[in-house]
């Protein structure tokens, strides 16, 4: 029997949108994997920790810049670890992308066990958001952490609202999620420890019976334990060596201040005309992009929400303001008239604690800190859409491609086409031969160069038949004094 046209057509453009999916996903992959992340923080330290802790440099032959260093000693470092594995067995430092790549798919499949979301309706979903279509090929560490959190938190949801959800396998994933997300980025872990006490509240029945423990609660608490160890490795690691779980970050006790070496972010970072405002309006004006010019300005368009000239802030967006708006809207829509409707109480509070504490942290107008709640919405909404027609959720695939391919122009193609820049060029560009030549001639060498990310790239390691010594000093100093301190007795070198 023939099938209708309206039918055959829709299970046509199925196949057409799972096809661009991959197509999409296939051409980020080919840029994280040919491509050379040259971006500031990349340079700076994620690629340096790399380096060091799967021991391709030695702590001698570079030594970090002042702030990245007591950030290694305190920072969660799995990401870097995770990129120098991969570095290391490929032989090429342009696989440090791929962590971030991994993470993504990962989420995608996340979504499809889980949640019963089709890969051709989450990939456009997600990809839509600047932030994350421009970090999936890079070494920042922010989407990774960002994808396990949302991860975690939408399991916590699930246990919430769906009865039985509980098993082996959800528990060995929301542990997962949680580890990966707190050793990946220090200002999640407050938030990781609220959204563990929502866990706790509802697995404390079930989780005896999921992971067949059920009436030992002696060999049950032991697990918990050891799961909570992990996951708040860093600052048990932190409190243990440093007396500080968040060191090097300034935090006070009752008046006392604990251990530190660094203060936390000024209120005003980067915050320009809204230096006084509050963080909610900070976080307002980034997350709907107020004030930012016109979408097709590419200079709207970065992996780290730098914002163009005339913003109202520095830093500011990343996650496309009108996207965010129709994400809101959808979600509005599904509980007034989808299958939220029968228990709306649980995903507008859900949502609801998600934005608060994305909007309550230091420094909240830096999204890409905390873009979990959004991932988290559109997550919802993907959930809420699958028990739609297949009609529907084509229409919806679609409209969410229309998004990504508005992104993919305004961005000038530069989050997804792959440019084969390689490590040559890279320090073709970046590496000022005189400065090479006055390092390699004095053996041991300090360089106080003008930006944080230089230093690692005339580091003996990336210039054949070269051995010297190379510790970064403190980048934008003028102060001779601070210079010599950081510096020691090496031969200093600055920018020429």
């Amino acid at each position: 029997m023939k099938q209708p046209l309206p039918v055959l057509a829709t299970k046509y453009a199925v196949v057409f949108l799972a096809a661009a999916s991959l197509g999409l996903l296939g051409l980020l992959l080919l840029k994280s994997i040919v491509d050379v992340d040259a971006h500031f923080d990349s340079w700076w330290y994620h690629l340096p920790w790399a380096a060091r802790l799967v021991g391709l440099i030695s702590p001698e032959a570079f030594q970090f810049e002042p702030i990245a260093a007591v950030r290694y000693q305190g920072f969660p470092l799995l990401p870097e670890f995770l990129q120098g594995v991969l570095w290391r067995v490929t032989g090429r430092v342009e696989s440090a992308n791929l962590v971030s790549m991994f993470g993504l798919l990962a989420f995608v499949w996340f979504l499809q066990h889980f949640f019963r979301i089709r890969f051709w309706l989450a990939v456009p979903a997600l990809l839509a958001v600047p932030l994350i279509q421009g970090q999936a090929t890079s070494t920042y560490v922010d989407l990774l952490a960002n994808l396990a959190f949302a991860a975690f938190l939408l399991l916590i949801y699930l246990a919430y609202t769906r009865e039985n959800a509980v098993n082996k396998k959800f528990f060995v994933v929301l542990v997962l999620s949680a580890f990966i997300a707190a050793n990946s980025k220090l200002q999640l872990i407050p938030l990781i420890a609220v959204g563990t006490l929502f866990a706790a509240l509802v697995l404390r029945k079930q989780l005896g019976r999921a992971i067949g423990f059920d009436g030992k609660p002696g060999m049950r608490s032991i697990l918990v334990v050891i799961c909570l160890s992990l996951v708040f490795f860093v600052p048990l690691k932190n409190l243990a060596l440093h007396g500080n779980p968040f060191f090097p970050i300034k935090v006070e006790v009752l008046g006392h201040a604990l251990n530190y070496a660094e203060v936390p972010p000024p209120k005003d970072l980067h915050a320009g005309e809204l230096a006084d405002a509050s963080r909610v309006k900070k976080w307002f004006y980034s997350v709907f992009e107020i004030g930012m010019g016109p979408v097709i300005h590419v200079k709207r368009w970065s992996i780290d929400s730098a914002a163009p000239e005339g913003s109202p802030m520095g830093i500011q967006g990343g996650l496309f303001g009108y996207y965010v708006i129709f994400q809101l809207l959808l979600f509005g829509w599904l509980l007034v008239s989808g299958a939220a409707r029968r228990s709306r109480v649980y995903p507008l509070a859900f949502i609801g604690l998600c934005v608060m504490g994305a909007a309550l942290m230091p420094a909240s107008h830096l999204v890409r800190y905390y873009m979990f709640w959004f991932i988290c919405l559109i997550s919802l909404n993907l959930h809420y859409l699958s028990s739609y027609s297949l009609t529907i959720r084509v229409g919806f695939s679609a409209l969410f491609f229309a998004v990504v391919l508005i992104v993919v122009d305004a961005s000038d193609q530069n989050f997804v086409r792959p440019k084969f820049k390689s490590l040559a060029e890279l320090l073709e560009e970046r590496v000022n031969p005189n400065i090479l030549e006055s390092a390699r001639g004095k053996g041991n060498s300090c360089l106080a160069l003008d930006r944080a990310n230089e230093p690692f790239l005339y580091a003996s390691f990336w210039h054949k038949d070269s051995h010297y010594i190379v510790k970064a000093g403190p980048f934008y100093s003028s102060d001779p004094v601070e210079i010599e301190k950081t510096c020691g007795n090496r031969d200093i070198i600055r920018s020429m």
